[in-house]
Order: C-alpha cells, then sequence, then structure tokens
C-alpha cells in the first residue's frame, strides 16, 4: 500500500503543477506507470535485502496486490475495466527498461528516473512533455522515493528475519 498511496500522492502532485491529464484513463495510466516503477525500485531493493526465493514472492505478491487495486479502483472511480493479468504483463514489459537501471545505496539513479519519466511522458496526453519529465524525474520522483524507500526497507528487514 506504500507504493499506492506514493504514486497516487505524485500524481496528485502533476496534477497540483497544472499538468492537465484530461480524463482518468490518462490518469490511471500515469498512476499505473509509478506503480510499475516502485514494483521495479522494490525488486532492487529486495535484491542485496533478501533471499532470491522470498524475493521473487515478495515482489510477486506486491505486484498481483497492486494490479488487484488498480483493477478494483478503475472499475469503481472510471468505470473502466482492466484485468490485473494486463497491469502484470506491463510490469513485466517495463522490466527490459529498467533492467540496465542502477539502484545504490537504496536509491535510484538518474537512468531509473528517465525510464519513469518517458513512460509517464508516453501514458499523458499531448502536452509538454519535456517540462513533464523535468517535473517527473527532478521534483516528483525524488520525493516519492523518499517516502517509499523507507517503508518498504522495513519491510524486507522483517522478511529477513
Amino acid at each position: 500500500m506504500t507504493a499506492w498511496r506514493c504514486a497516487k500522492g505524485a500524481l496528485e502532485h502533476l496534477l497540483a503543477a497544472d499538468f492537465d491529464f484530461d480524463g482518468e484513463a490518462y490518469r490511471f495510466a500515469i498512476l499505473e506507470e509509478w506503480l510499475i516503477f516502485f514494483v521495479h525500485l522494490a525488486d532492487r531493493l529486495a535484491h542485496d535485502r533478501v533471499a532470491q526465493d522470498c524475493r521473487a514472492r515478495l515482489i510477486k505478491s506486491m505486484a498481483r496486490r497492486l494490479a488487484e487495486t488498480v483493477a478494483d479502483n478503475r472499475c469503481e472511480r472510471a468505470a473502466l475495466t482492466h484485468p490485473p493479468a494486463e497491469f502484470i504483463a506491463r510490469i513485466d514489459a517495463r522490466g527490459v527498461d529498467y533492467a540496465d537501471c542502477r539502484v545504490q545505496e537504496g536509491r535510484p539513479g538518474m537512468n531509473f528516473l528517465r525510464v519513469l519519466g518517458q513512460a509517464v511522458c508516453a501514458a499523458a496526453p499531448g502536452i509538454d512533455r519535456k517540462w513533464l519529465m523535468e517535473q517527473v524525474v527532478e521534483v516528483e520522483a525524488p520525493d516519492a522515493v523518499r517516502r517509499f524507500v523507507a517503508p518498504v526497507a522495513s519491510v524486507m528487514d522483517v522478511a529477513m528475519q
């Protein structure tokens, strides 16, 4: 749920910064890109902290729970159907983009943030993508990562015990 809160907060900050994502479909697409980012970040954080089998279970559980939450919220808020399997497939597909990105000392590197920025820009309607990219990479992502990393690291530390 930390990923959900952080992704929702990042989307709300973008909306408050006057990015006009007209329509729930665009908003959900952007929210989902943030969630995908957090799944891949959690996987990287788990890599050095948790045994491989536990890491796989943890990330699969996180992805499955987020997929269900996305599907429920899309249906409830926008009457949009979105089978959880589609979201899981997007997580897997985006893994190719995040594969070569680094996480050091619990923080994603600039390439990790750029992949997020590009994905958010691609999900957004025709707006000033350069400005959106800068806002995501330089403002929203660092703040969202700060809010995400500590609770997730705590969960992983408990998983190790």
